[in-house]
């Protein structure tokens, strides 16, 4: 997240499950997932004014091949029409899976860009590669 954040110049929001970890290890259950949270930043935990931004990048691990269920929460507390929203996932090997259908389906209003799953130590120029073929 880093790079990309330091690529865009943007924002970093950072979401916390209800235990308060931001990389909380997962649990044994997938129906276990935390379905709501805190949210951490500099502008008081929310995004104040969401309609002043055009593309919001959604960064989230992998568990069990989707986002975890905060990532939900968060889509469906904001209005996202018209917006590009593109997901993007840090996982040491697993893919996307179903994530961006489920992803699409609790927020359809959005404008939907390919997402990607970043591995550690991803390369600089493998964001910057990506980002630029999303064309925004």
């Amino acid at each position: 997240m880093k790079k990309l954040t330091a690529l865009l110049a943007c924002l970093a929001l950072v979401l916390l499950c209800a235990c308060g970890s931001k990389t909380p290890a997962a649990p044994a259950d997938a129906s276990q997932t935390p379905a709501a949270g805190t949210e951490e930043s500099p502008r008081s935990g929310k995004v104040q004014d969401m309609g002043q931004y055009e593309t919001v990048f959604v960064g989230f691990p992998i568990w069990w091949y989707q986002a975890p269920r905060i990532i939900e929460t968060f889509l469906e507390s904001y209005d996202f029409s018209g917006k590009k929203v593109v997901p993007f996932a840090t996982s040491g090997g697993s893919g996307l899976g179903k994530t961006e259908d489920i992803l699409k389906a609790v927020c359809p209003a959005a404008q939907w860009l390919p997402g990607k799953r970043l591995r550690s130590g991803e390369s600089a120029g493998a964001v910057q590669s990506w980002v630029d073929k999303l064309d925004i």
